[in-house]
């Protein structure tokens, strides 16, 4: 992933979805201390961030996350601290932290009154980290998972060890993207602001949008050759 490709990924991005924005928008201020509070963030991951969940299932499944977060969240490293910053032992905390919401499971009852069981999911599990964490833990899908599988980028025999592979693998990305900027005059920090980004996208939301646009999307970014082409059009005297 260069500078380039990523801020290709990302202007795209933000052509063709402001669901995030309206999550954000509604969510910032809940607190998961809170019974209905809970409940609203897994209503709002269905309406905005596409965890697709069982209406029936919001309520007790609001429950099963208050519990979760009683117990889980204060192990969890400092809210303001960024991904570049954790150790691997906070990494690894953080998806022992993960695989106890992926515990979680709730049942529910059908229209067709069939009792069903439903777990929160790696997609949500990892949606919600991020809503706790968001400059440190980066959200993921089912397409994005499989896809850095199957290139080899991240692995693991289950769903921890695989969660724990994407925090290295999106750490050392960030690190490579930290020396892109330098060698660009300017510091990672300042990326979101270069890309006009608003103050609330953080580091690891860069790196999801790119992915969610090059992988769940498959739009690719365009090769150095056609970006030089488009350049020399852009500087073409207009005719007449």
């Amino acid at each position: 992933m260069t500078l380039g490709e990523l801020a290709f990924a990302c202007y795209i991005f933000d052509k063709n979805n402001d669901e995030y924005a309206k999550f954000l928008k509604a969510a910032k201020r809940l607190d998961l201390d809170e019974d209905k509070d809970c409940v609203t963030l897994i209503e709002l991951l269905n309406c905005h961030w596409g965890c697709r969940r069982p209406e029936v299932s919001h309520k007790e499944a609001g429950k099963k996350l208050k519990t979760w977060h009683e117990k889980w969240a204060d192990k969890l490293f400092n809210k303001d601290k960024n991904l570049c910053k954790l150790k691997l032992e906070e990494l690894k905390s953080a998806a022992t932290i993960y695989n106890e919401l992926l515990k979680c499971k709730v049942e529910y009852v059908t229209r067709n009154n069939k009792t069903r069981s439903i777990s929160f999911g790696p997609t949500t599990a990892a949606k919600i980290l991020f809503f706790l964490r968001p400059k440190a833990l980066p959200p993921w899908d089912d397409a994005i998972k499989k896809e850095l599988v199957r290139r080899k980028s991240i692995n693991g025999h289950n769903e921890k060890e695989l969660y724990e592979n994407f925090l290295i693998h999106v750490k050392e990305v960030v690190h490579a993207l930290r020396e892109d900027c330098k060698k660009n005059g300017f510091e990672l920090e300042e990326l979101p602001q270069k890309l006009n980004k608003p103050n609330y996208i953080t580091i690891p939301k860069l790196i999801d949008e790119y992915y969610w646009i090059t992988i769940t999307r498959r739009i690719a970014p365009p090769a150095r050759e056609v970006l030089q082409c488009w350049l020399k059009c852009y500087n073409r005297e207009p005719s007449d």
